[in-house]
């Protein structure tokens, strides 16, 4: 999903609802929201894509759309 955004063609919802059985605004509402509010997320022609100040700003927003156990994961991280 994160690589499709990432893409020039970007994210169609409904390919991500044929695969996953939900609705990508249901199941990201928050994160869309913020990437909207920001100017990082466009819509064009049916696909979800970063804006180029989006993709300036791509490693930020990876770690948007982990899940609260991979978070949780990554702060209890230890190197060996």
């Amino acid at each position: 999903m994160l690589q499709h955004l990432l893409e020039f063609t970007g994210l169609r919802p409904g390919a991500y609802q044929e695969v996953f059985a939900t609705r990508f605004e249901d199941d990201f509402g928050p994160q869309l929201a913020a990437l909207l509010e920001r100017r990082w997320l466009r819509e064009e022609g049916g696909a979800l894509a970063l804006t180029p100040e989006g993709m300036a700003w791509a490693d930020a927003v990876g770690p948007m759309f982990f899940s609260d156990r991979v978070h949780e994961n990554m702060r209890s991280y230890q190197d060996r």
